[in-house]
């Protein structure tokens, strides 16, 4: 169970999207703990969002995902983890867990482990459980905080754009009416000789604030 927790805490640092990483975790957690049934919920709001589970069936409406989600609603409104020894409601699993997921005062989610086997659970365990619930919220708030930090980059980088595109076609559209100004005037004073040219250079900035836009664009 020592060789679980430095397991789960190598497989947080592992560079996989949110869904990766819980799907990763529990399984180590699973696996290293010698039970049958496990699932990691997130908090969403006032309910709960279960993003990975093994052993619980496919069915979100099946009972093991009811017992799971009534322990995490328990352990939130208690703020601690609960353990059960023997026969649950409904028989699903003799022993049951759940610890929160907690990260700087906050409940991120919750980790249910269910085993086949009565008293599965040790008194003396609790705090080492507690530890990897640790590790797990931990990564979940690197995850999250990767991901609102890509959405920031993501804006700012709209934002330089949306400005290169502003002030880039604000100066060729400029440009573009004074010429337009200036060959109407030399075509009402007769000026005709000079026209083909002053067209065919407006013609080309045409062409190149279009391929700059396009360039922008893509």
């Amino acid at each position: 169970q020592m060789a679980t927790l430095y397991a789960v805490d190598q497989a947080t640092q592992e560079r996989r999207g949110l869904e990766g990483l819980l799907s990763r975790v529990l399984d180590t957690t699973i696996d290293g703990w010698g039970v049958q049934a496990g699932a990691i919920l997130l908090a969403a709001g006032e309910s709960w969002d279960v993003r990975a589970h093994r052993g619980m069936g496919h069915d979100l409406a099946a009972p093991a995902f009811g017992l799971a989600l009534r322990l995490a609603e328990r352990a939130r409104s208690t703020r601690q983890p609960i353990f059960f020894q023997e026969q649950v409601s409904g028989g699903l699993f003799p022993s049951a867990a759940v610890l929160l997921l907690q990260a700087e005062g906050e409940t991120l989610g919750a980790l249910f482990l269910g085993a086949a086997q009565p008293g599965w659970f040790k008194p003396a365990q609790i705090e080492l459980m507690k530890a990897i619930a640790s590790q797990i919220a931990l990564a979940v708030r690197n995850a999250q905080l990767y991901s609102q930090l890509r959405q920031t980059a993501v804006l700012e980088e709209r934002y330089r754009l949306s400005r290169e595109m502003h002030d880039g076609l604000a100066q060729t559209l400029g440009y573009l009416g004074m010429q337009a100004e200036r060959i109407e005037g030399m075509a009402g004073r007769g000026e005709t000789d000079r026209l083909p040219a002053e067209l065919k250079e407006l013609r080309q900035v045409i062409a190149e604030a279009y391929l700059d836009l396009r360039e922008t664009i893509d």
